[in-house]
């Protein structure tokens, strides 16, 4: 039932199904249809469970990652919706993707932390009252 090409929980195959989720957003479901069409019958529920133990296992990274954005002065964050696919209901739903970017570079130096050059304020020049972008830094508190 399973070839040379597949090596069933294999480092090799758990890394292809979390890139193929994560980066490629191909559901486990998908994953497991295309698996069975090439001989290889692996149950989506033997999928899911893979990805718990292979989250289980970068947990130390993403702490890691996380501990290294929280030292910064400057931190940047972006929240976007997208449709993800809600399968007991049969059509999408609201989904969320959050991006975080630190920014080590002195306060006065011109530039964003999203750009590779030119200044932020060239970008607001000739639209009407747009506001100044501004850094905040992360230690002071919000006031709405």
């Amino acid at each position: 039932m399973c070839s040379n090409q597949w090596r069933i929980n294999g480092s090799p195959l758990l890394a292809h199904v979390a890139v193929a989720k994560f980066a490629d957003h191909l559901p486990l479901y998908r994953q497991s249809q295309i698996m069975a069409r090439q001989g290889v019958g692996i149950d989506r529920s033997t999928l899911a469970d893979w990805m718990g133990k292979v989250s289980f296992h970068i947990a130390p990274i993403v702490d890691r990652m996380a501990e290294a954005l929280k030292r910064s002065g400057k931190l940047f964050a972006d929240e976007t919706t997208i449709p993800v696919l809600d399968p007991r209901a049969g059509k999408t739903k609201k989904g969320f993707i959050w991006a975080m970017l630190r920014d080590d570079r002195p306060m006065g130096r011109l530039g964003s932390a999203g750009r590779r050059s030119g200044c932020p304020s060239d970008r607001w020049r000739g639209i009407p009252h747009s506001p100044t972008p501004r850094v905040v830094p992360v230690s002071t508190p919000r006031r709405c």
